[in-house]
């Protein structure tokens, strides 16, 4: 289960951060940003730039964003005041992996406008893509681990088939690498799973054992979840894969700015919220803290 500090003062956590001996790293984590358009643009534009301004300071490698980039997947106004927010990243240099959500793509599932204009800033990589859909994976290494970062694209029912041997080739192809999905849709607010986290978790997080974390949106809130698997049939679980759960577009301000930040120190990931918006840890509908072990 989750280690989780829902007492532990934000300073407290600085404290013990600041004196762990481990080179730690951070990746920071956007999701459902879709309010975030026209008057409340700004505040949009404030969490990336805040990102690039401390990537030296907090060592911000990489940057997550799970979905609902817009509100309307057919606004080219939303689109390109999104693509000036995210482009912060790219001329910062800072490489991100984002996916699609329902908003991006609408009911006819028409993933041109976030191929358009989200995928296209993307800085260099060593990515692939699996048809049109904008599902892609990352390979990442940092602190003498590696990792594969996959992203999987929203569908109503959940990847196809053809979708689903692609993302488990992959990451048979990189088995040796520590997994972690992002995705739109996995988890609700309930910790049951949604329509799609259910075909994932089925089809992809049970198939391969190096998979270990999953990062979601769309439901409203925050919720965790954690399962133990048996890979091997013996009878004993093998390993743990955690799912969190970050939706802030609920609060005020078309989201009050909120964002995860991943700490990577030593054998954990130290998860904590933030908002340079409103310059606080504290979320108004709950804090969590929580502590994700590495592989």
């Amino acid at each position: 289960m989750f280690r989780v500090r829902r007492l532990l003062a934000p300073f407290v956590l600085c404290i013990a951060l600041l004196f762990s001996q481990a080179q730690a790293f951070t990746i920071a984590w956007l999701s459902d940003t879709q309010n975030y358009h026209n008057a409340y643009k700004p505040i949009f534009d404030g969490m990336t730039q805040w990102i690039a301004d401390n990537r030296a300071a907090l060592d911000i490698r990489f940057v997550f964003h799970t979905g609902d980039v817009v509100g309307s997947w057919s606004s080219e106004d939303q689109w390109r005041q999104a693509r000036e927010s995210m482009g912060i990243l790219s001329s910062a240099s800072i490489p991100f992996l984002t996916v699609c959500g329902n908003h991006d793509i609408g009911y006819r599932m028409n993933y041109a406008n976030f191929l358009k204009y989200v995928l296209s800033l993307r800085p260099a990589s060593m990515s692939q893509e699996y048809g049109d859909t904008g599902s892609r994976y990352e390979l990442f290494s940092a602190n003498g681990r590696d990792y594969i970062f996959m992203g999987i694209a929203f569908s109503n029912r959940g990847p196809s088939e053809d979708e689903v041997n692609w993302i488990n080739g992959v990451l048979r192809q990189y088995s040796n690498r520590a997994a972690i999905i992002i995705t739109h849709s996995y988890l609700k607010k309930s910790a049951s799973y949604t329509t799609q986290g259910k075909a994932i978790f089925e089809k992809i997080v049970k198939a391969n054992p190096n998979v270990f974390l999953v990062l979601c949106g769309h439901c409203r809130d925050i919720s965790d979840k954690s399962v133990q698997l048996d890979d091997d049939g013996d009878g004993d679980p093998d390993r743990t894969v955690y799912a969190i759960l970050s939706n802030f577009q609920g609060s005020k301000a078309g989201g009050g700015g909120y964002m995860r930040i991943l700490d990577f120190r030593d054998d954990d990931i130290y998860i904590y919220t933030y908002s340079p918006y409103y310059d606080s840890r504290e979320y108004p509908k709950g804090k969590t803290e929580a502590t994700v072990p590495l592989p």
